[in-house]
């Protein structure tokens, strides 16, 4: 079984069969190697997905083993989160080279996920929204922890976990809350991809919301030396969630208000001037 099947059990408190969400099968891959070691220090190294899948395992066993002495501790939730990385990534190993999956995913549980050819992404959509919220969190911390000596966050940082919202490095140009509505019963979206690799694969692909429409670090300033995410956190505040209410009586045939159009006036403007495009024009003058 894929690991990240026990993330709603879990994360949430819910319960579910051992045989269905506890156990981590064997990989239908062959058996335990390591190839194409290019390099030194793991960066370029090339290893198998069965590597992945069996420390995958460890870090799930690990999970089950710790007994913390307090009430509360990050600990279990964190060696979880890792178990799901690195099985996905172990999917995604499959086919690529592990410094590519590393560029293309980070610690980025969504993007990973919604990265899976469509027969393997089988969560339900309220699984889906587990493990995007799971990812906000562990994304940032995971990056914090791995982070080389020198880049690691100052003392007072380390109380954003659970207490703080994560910093927002995945910046959309188009917002979820807007994409949502565009959205399968599923809770994904369809994709259409003007570049494939293989005529075999299909250009139409059902994706997260979260997964789509996004650049890295896009709003991301420089303030004093250290990274900010303000602007993706003021134009959430300022002009997406002020216009949700009334893009779901838009959508719902409902009455707008003059105060509703105002609203969905300023979404329109600041859809216009933040994407990549607009930006790429601006550098051009």
């Amino acid at each position: 079984m894929i690991p990240y099947l026990v993330l709603q059990s879990e994360i949430v408190g819910g319960a579910a069969p051992a045989a269905e969400r506890g156990a981590l099968g064997p990989m239908e891959s062959p058996a335990m190697n390591a190839s194409g070691i290019s390099g030194t220090g793991g960066i370029d190294a090339n290893l198998s997905p069965d590597a992945f899948h069996r420390w995958a395992t460890q870090y799930y066993m690990c999970r089950h083993d710790f007994a913390s002495p307090h009430k509360f501790s990050p600990v279990p939730y964190f060696l979880l989160c890792r178990a799901i990385e690195l099985e996905l990534k172990s999917r995604h190993l499959q086919g690529k080279r592990q410094l590519e999956v590393k560029r293309a995913y980070g610690h980025d549980l969504t993007k990973a996920y919604a990265g899976l050819p469509p027969s393997e992404q089988i969560l339900t959509p309220e699984e889906v929204v587990v493990l995007e919220q799971a990812s906000d969190i562990y994304a940032y911390e995971a990056q914090q922890a791995y982070a080389p000596a020198g880049n690691s966050p100052h003392v007072e940082d380390r109380g954003r976990f659970m207490t703080d919202t994560p910093f927002r490095r995945d910046n959309h140009y188009v917002p979820c809350g807007y994409l949502k509505r565009w959205a399968a019963r599923d809770g994904r979206v369809w994709t259409y991809r003007i570049l494939v690799p293989h005529p075999a694969v299909h250009q139409w692909k059902p994706s997260s919301p979260r997964g789509v429409a996004y650049h890295s670090h896009l709003y991301t300033r420089l303030v004093a030396g250290r990274e900010t995410d303000e602007v993706e956190k003021w134009l959430d505040s300022e002009f997406e969630a002020p216009a949700q209410e009334a893009i779901e009586k838009a959508t719902s045939h409902g009455r707008l208000t003059p105060d509703d159009w105002e609203r969905m006036l300023r979404f329109l403007a600041a859809q216009d001037v933040r994407t990549p495009a607009w930006f790429d024009e601006q550098f051009k003058r």
